[in-house]
């Protein structure tokens, strides 16, 4: 079972900051209890253009790295 929790604070139209803490409490056969946290941002050129990234580790259980980059193109009706 995984639980998490997260927040998230836009700053501007620019850029989106949040954070996040999750983990499992009931480990299967494959894996053990865990928790972690990532942060990470999105980051909007324009209305169309986006860039998100966020990293984090587990602070209990594998000592895991957690990565995230993506390109985000925004398209159809919403777009201007």
């Amino acid at each position: 079972m995984v639980h998490r929790m997260g927040r998230s604070t836009r700053f501007s139209e620019f850029i989106t900051i949040g954070a996040e803490v999750f983990g499992t409490i009931i480990p299967t056969k494959s894996s053990e209890n865990e928790a972690a946290f990532t942060i990470g941002a999105t980051v909007n050129f324009n209305d169309n253009h986006h860039v998100l990234f966020s990293v984090g580790r587990d602070f209990a259980g594998p000592n895991d790295l957690f990565l995230y980059a993506a390109y985000q193109l925004t398209i159809g009706q919403g777009s201007k």
